[in-house]
């Protein structure tokens, strides 16, 4: 990383080191001359600290200290400021002293759990090993402060076996920290990162339950009102489509899907049925990309306006596209309105449909026939089953 920023500093030893706006105490063992001739900046600070990431470090300058805003008085000419992307704390690697080589080693042992980043499904297993090898206080600096994500994201997890009291308040902190991790159950492996990891350990353990302060509903809250957490997965694929109508979450989805690019936000805007809503659904029923939440908006809010959207929709990208999942928000975004309209319009769409089309709709619509209950539409189904089996080979 390049220095982006030189300020008439003094070619001397003596520098004030900040992160984040934190004064570091201590010698960091890095001059001068090291960061303008270093061609790995950033590697050689982050070796230097207990938390920081090569990868995080957002930019490095150089600065007169005039020009430092902090909460500290420097007394020296020079200071090192480095901004990083997470936020998250850091401290010098030699602060921890003798007592680190075991906090190494049990770092070491956790690392094996989660060996080359790979985090498996027997965690639970594995805490019970570790029971005996270190305290809670080891695992709270660990995951606080260990450069590597998968220890940092399972020494959280383990503390959440041991219901520890400082977990909310670590994964509060947890909620930016984007480094990658993978994950892996049985011979499937998928890219998360430790906010990600973080909150579903925390939301999966005995530690939630409604007589807790820290509940189900200070947690959704919390993510909701949280800034630019689109890294988290847990926020689309099971809080927002969810997430009740309460008025304190309007005006916040409104964000969520305008400004940070959340489109499931839509899914539960739907719900408070706002007139000034209804350009902000049929806008997004035009846009393929923001499609599966438009479909379930409706679903959310059949409102008559959106039926000519949703068959423009099909027609232009739905009816042969080989995602079952934007299919079956389709049929069910149909079927929300119960009504003659919506009958013939699939009747008519399964009549016209053949081949590989013909059966990847009339498995979507069923499918959510199924799912939903919605008897109103079973003749459908009955009219066209034996057709769709002959034609698709599929049995009736």
């Amino acid at each position: 990383m390049a220095i982006i920023a030189l300020c008439g500093f003094a070619k001397t030893q003596n520098v004030v080191w900040v992160v984040d706006g934190k004064v570091i105490n201590g010698d960091v063992g890095i001059s001068i001359q090291d960061l303008t001739t270093d061609n790995q900046t950033d590697t050689l600070i982050a070796q230097a600290f207990v938390g920081l990431d090569a990868d995080d470090i957002a930019s490095i300058s150089i600065l007169n200290r005039d020009t430092v805003a902090t909460s500290c008085c420097i007394d020296t000419d020079t200071v090192v400021v480095i901004k990083t992307k997470s936020g998250r704390p850091v401290r010098l690697r030699d602060e921890l002293g003798l007592s680190d080589n075991r906090i190494l080693d049990i770092a070491q042992k956790i690392s094996w759990i989660g060996t080359s980043n790979y985090i498996g499904d027997q965690n639970v297993a594995y805490q019970q090993l570790l029971s005996n090898l270190c305290t809670n206080s080891d695992l709270i600096t660990l995951a606080q402060l260990h450069p590597k994500p998968q220890i940092r994201a399972l020494a959280f997890e383990f503390l959440t076996y041991r219901d520890d009291p400082s977990v909310p308040q670590l994964l509060e902190h947890a909620l930016t920290d984007t480094c990658e991790l993978i994950r892996q159950s049985a011979d499937v492996r998928w890219t998360s990162n430790v906010a990600e990891y973080d909150v579903w350990a925390f939301r999966n353990s005995q530690m939630i339950d409604s007589s807790l302060t820290y509940n189900y509903q200070v947690l959704d809250s919390l993510l909701i009102f949280t800034p630019n957490l689109s890294h988290i997965d847990f926020i689309s694929i099971r809080l927002l489509p969810s997430l009740p109508a309460l008025e304190k979450y309007y005006a916040r989805l409104h964000s969520m899907f305008e400004q940070e690019g959340i489109d499931d936000a839509l899914i539960p805007l739907a719900r408070y049925h706002r007139e000034q809503d209804i350009s902000l659904i049929a806008q997004a029923l035009s846009r393929p990309s923001k499609a599966y939440a438009a479909l379930h908006a409706v679903a959310n809010w059949p409102h008559p306006s959106f039926l000519p959207h949703l068959l423009s929709l099909f027609d232009s990208n739905l009816k042969s596209t080989g995602r079952d999942d934007l299919l079956e928000a389709f049929y069910s975004a149909l079927m929300a309105y119960d009504d003659q309209a919506t009958y013939d319009v699939i009747d008519q769409i399964l009549s016209h449909l053949e081949g590989r089309m013909l059966e990847r709709n009339s498995k979507a619509f069923k499918s959510v026939l199924k799912e939903q209950e919605r008897p109103r539409y079973m003749p459908i189904w009955e009219k066209h089953r034996i057709r769709i089996a002959l034609m698709t080979k599929v049995p009736g």
